[in-house]
């Protein structure tokens, strides 16, 4: 993921550097994409494996929280 101030045209000249010093083939597979990111959640449990399920549960969304799509 790239920051949006990065161009199409920006991307592709930053391509071409790897290609001058040495052809890649992996480079070709290689684009720029744009998507629209959701809600995300990172956890870090501390404890026994059995109470690892708890935090997720406290994150399930309920409706005065689940976002609503126009």
């Amino acid at each position: 993921m790239q920051p949006e101030h990065i161009t199409s045209e920006m991307f592709a000249e930053a391509l071409e550097r790897p290609h001058e010093k040495k052809p890649s083939p992996g480079l070709d597979r290689l684009r720029l994409e744009r998507f629209r990111e959701d809600l995300c959640v990172q956890t870090m449990h501390i404890g026994p494996y059995s109470e690892e399920p708890a935090p997720w549960r406290a994150c399930a969304p309920s409706p005065r929280t689940t976002a609503t799509t126009t």
